[in-house]
């Protein structure tokens, strides 16, 4: 009895879990982080430059999938695996699954997808991709999932497809609040305000919009009506099929909503990290290079994943010229660990060699 009053005396008073308020996780996270430092480098051969990633809690460690680039393969981009036991020191354990310059002894478990995310659920994890490349090296631009009980090796799912041009890191997440899947996809919506002259797209900007399904046994129906295409022998956008969710409501500013990079921390509360990409002149207007521009990290609140608010339009600038949040977050009984990667190049130009970077946030300050 003296045991079970412990218990919920410490549930109570939330030293059990972790027991934190929306509000209390929301002020946290706004502020400055107590600490921040690069966690993964470009030390291999086969990594030019990182991107695209997704970290995930797997038993009692942690799992990191990214995206690199490298010479010597056709595609260039690869996507690897690296594994940590505290979300800080992170280790690039041999895979043996693909050979790179003569010899299988590296962390790269594909060279036939992009886009990709992650998530774990019930032992099993599922993949999704946003094109995939055939024995030619030519690009099949649709989303696609993958499914893997080691995390290692992926096999197509083929019960589930969306036959749309999403482009860049689309979000897979399972919730098990509504028992759903959550899909974060690229969107595209027309622009009706004056002041924004997207030069790349017509007036056409990107968003992002929310598949919610109980189940990957899914296909979405081909859009006729799509706002936007990317050419004429590509798939359509998606512009109408689909709610969105997060899109550029300034009525002073011009910029995209490029990737959406939702975190869940409570049954109620949603964070969204998403990219904002504020554009620069094309070369019609006179620039350099086409759809070119610079990007900073945004902050959106939700209680359900579905209807999001804006909270601060640039949470993160550290002075790069791009950034993107990586999908997934760490947190302890002491602290969440949240992950970026910085760019100093901006969106069209070449890619130069760069980091994961950590933020911890620790939930009493530390003396």
């Amino acid at each position: 009895m003296k045991a079970l009053l412990a218990i919920l005396f410490l549930f109570v008073n939330g030293s059990v879990g972790y027991g934190q308020s929306n509000k209390e996780i929301i002020h946290l996270l706004l502020n400055e982080p107590d600490e921040e430092f690069d966690v993964l480098f470009c030390d291999k051969s086969w990594e030019s430059h990182l991107a695209f990633a997704t970290i995930l809690t797997v038993d009692s460690g942690y799992v990191m999938y990214y995206r690199t680039s490298n010479l010597k393969t056709t595609p260039r981009h690869t996507y690897c695996r690296a594994t940590s036991i505290d979300g800080i020191h992170w280790d690039k354990p041999d895979i043996c699954l693909f050979e790179y310059d003569g010899s299988k002894d590296n962390n790269i478990i594909s060279n036939r997808i992009e886009g990709v995310s992650v998530d774990y659920v019930n032992g099993t994890y599922w993949m999704l991709s946003d094109r995939t490349y055939d024995k030619k090296n030519k690009a099949h631009r649709e989303v696609v999932a993958y499914k893997s009980t080691d995390g290692i090796t992926f096999e197509r799912y083929d019960k589930f497809h969306v036959p749309f041009y999403c482009d860049s890191q689309n979000e897979i997440m399972w919730d098990s609040t509504s028992n759903t899947f959550k899909i974060y996809l690229r969107s595209w919506n027309k622009s009706r305000g004056r002041l924004r002259t997207y030069h790349h797209s017509h007036q056409n900007y990107r968003t992002v919009s929310l598949l919610e399904i109980p189940t990957l046994d899914y296909k979405l129906p081909v859009g006729e009506n799509a706002s936007f295409k990317m050419g004429k022998t590509k798939p359509p956008t998606i512009s109408q099929e689909l709610p969105i969710v997060i899109k550029n409501n300034s009525k002073t500013e011009d910029f995209d909503i490029y990737c959406a990079y939702v975190n869940k921390y409570r049954e109620d509360l949603y964070i969204a990290y998403p990219i904002n990409y504020y554009h620069t002149d094309n070369i019609k207007r006179g620039g350099k290079i086409d759809n070119d521009g610079y990007g900073t990290i945004g902050f959106w609140t939700s209680n359900d994943g579905r209807q999001f608010e804006e909270i601060k339009r640039d949470y993160i600038t550290n002075g790069s010229n791009w950034m993107e949040t990586c999908i997934g977050h760490i947190e302890t009984e002491e602290k969440f660990i949240h992950y970026y990667i910085p760019f100093n190049n901006t969106h069209a130009e070449k890619h130069r060699q760069n980091t994961i970077r950590a933020r911890i946030h620790y939930k009493k300050k530390r003396h």
